[in-house]
């Protein structure tokens, strides 16, 4: 279970990310639909680590 917990995390970052209009400047692929933005994949890798 405690394995699962960052995979639960970050599908619920991705569903409340996905409601919010995200800006291009931060999708690392401006051309594509970005769902996340590359600076809060950077910061959940961060409190993952540290967690």
């Amino acid at each position: 279970m405690n394995a699962q917990y960052p995979i639960l995390l970050y599908e619920r970052l991705r569903q409340r990310l996905r409601s919010v209009q995200v800006p291009h400047a931060q999708c690392p692929m401006p051309n594509a639909p970005c769902p996340i933005p590359y600076s809060s994949i950077i910061g959940l890798r961060r409190s993952s680590t540290s967690a």
